[in-house]
């Protein structure tokens, strides 16, 4: 490799740090005080979110490093796609609160000429598309991690290409 990654591999991971606990953050200081309903929720969607964003730093973190050791070696690449969809897994956990409790106000709740079911629904979107993203990682993690090297696996795509 040419240069060290260690400056970058820092940034990133500082970078999800701080996200995580600006959002951890947020939504401790919006909902503290508020006398809004199903507030237990939203502490649980910030927390979620707040895990979440610490996985990616870790997993950023292991992918750095990996391709810092210029490892062939697909162990690391799984155990990095693993935390990718361990992330994604904690975000839908708290998408999943969230949009149960706002559903279940819709519901219950008079209609109040808001875009209510619009926002549930966006976080509905949301919690599909980060299931779908974990599947994607915790599949990728399986494919790499089901050989010793990389080389292998880069072998085999070349030999599907000739057929």
């Amino acid at each position: 490799m040419a240069g060290s990654l260690k400056r970058q591999r820092l940034l990133v991971a500082v970078g999800f740090i701080v996200v995580a606990v600006g959002f951890g953050g947020q939504i401790a200081a919006e909902y503290y005080n508020s006398d809004v309903a199903g507030w237990g929720s939203w502490l649980i969607f910030g927390t979620c979110y707040t895990v979440g964003y610490g996985l990616l730093a870790w997993a950023a973190w292991a992918w750095f490093t990996w391709i810092d050791n210029g490892s062939t070696h697909s162990n690391g690449i799984a155990r990095m796609l693993r935390l990718f969809g361990v992330a994604n897994l904690a975000f839908a956990f708290g998408l999943l609160v969230i949009t149960y409790t706002l559903a279940e106000q819709d519901i219950t709740l008079p209609y109040d000429g808001r875009l209510s079911i619009a926002v549930t629904t966006t976080f509905g979107l949301q919690l599909l598309g980060t299931c779908l993203v974990s599947v994607g990682f915790w599949s990728a993690a399986k494919v790499c991690g089901s050989d010793h090297s990389l080389d292998s696996i880069s072998g085999q795509l070349a030999d599907l290409d000739d057929h």
